[in-house]
């Protein structure tokens, strides 16, 4: 995996102060990333994002006062540029549907190896979603339901080249990976993406799996 060099400012929230030190010690580990705070409830969790503005939220779902969901749902309205990352235990397909329709950009579980949550605080930092194996599965299930009820649009206009490049950024490629995969430049790579995302007035990593979806460039 290839991390960022940039200064990528967390703020976790979880009522388990065990949990809390549990992740603070293992994200120590890498100096570009700096915890600038905690909270214990969803209440708490949009205080600190307000004073603090951080760059990412780790937050946990079942929590006094506020959930997790309800408080994410805040911070997507009142502060846009901060991205939340969910770390719950949960996993049943109810929980993921709500998670991923109020706006978080990842899913990473308790339970899951520690490197998950680096590699969810990198992609998000990156513009991309992160999303635990399950949870994609989920996610692309219920784009795809939904897509079977609307009626769906001509592809628009793209080259092989940009349908490749959608492809490799669903499956989470950075960039350099997809650059080195397909023997063009970073700029060059960099410069598609802008492309595309202009052609298709699509802004986000979700947005565009659900047009590649529909549009069969890659399957559930």
């Amino acid at each position: 995996m290839e991390l960022t060099t940039e200064t990528i400012r967390i703020l976790i929230v979880d009522d388990h102060p065990m949990v809390i030190a549990g992740i603070k010690t293992f994200l120590a580990e890498y100096p570009h990333i700096r915890i600038i705070g905690e909270a214990g409830n969803g209440k708490e969790a949009i205080e600190r994002a307000k004073t603090s503005l951080p760059d990412i939220i780790l937050m946990d779902i079942s929590m006094p006062v506020m959930n997790g969901l309800d408080a994410t749902r805040a911070v997507m309205k009142h502060f846009p540029t901060i991205d939340v990352i969910i770390l719950t235990m949960h996993d049943d397909r109810e929980y993921i549907r709500q998670i991923f329709q109020c706006g978080a950009k990842g899913y990473v579980l308790k339970n899951a190896p520690q490197d998950d949550i680096l590699r969810a605080i990198e992609a998000v930092y990156k513009g991309n979603a992160f999303f635990s194996p399950e949870a994609a599965k989920v996610i692309l299930e219920l784009a795809a339901e939904k897509e079977t009820n609307t009626t769906s649009e001509p592809p628009a206009e793209l080259t092989d080249v940009e349908k490749d490049i959608i492809v490799l950024i669903v499956q989470e490629l950075s960039n350099k990976e997809i650059a080195d995969k397909l023997y063009l430049s970073l700029r060059t790579v960099e410069k598609y993406r802008q492309t595309i995302m202009q052609k298709l007035n699509i802004h986000n990593t979700i947005a565009l799996t659900k047009f590649a979806i529909r549009n069969g460039l890659v399957k559930v």
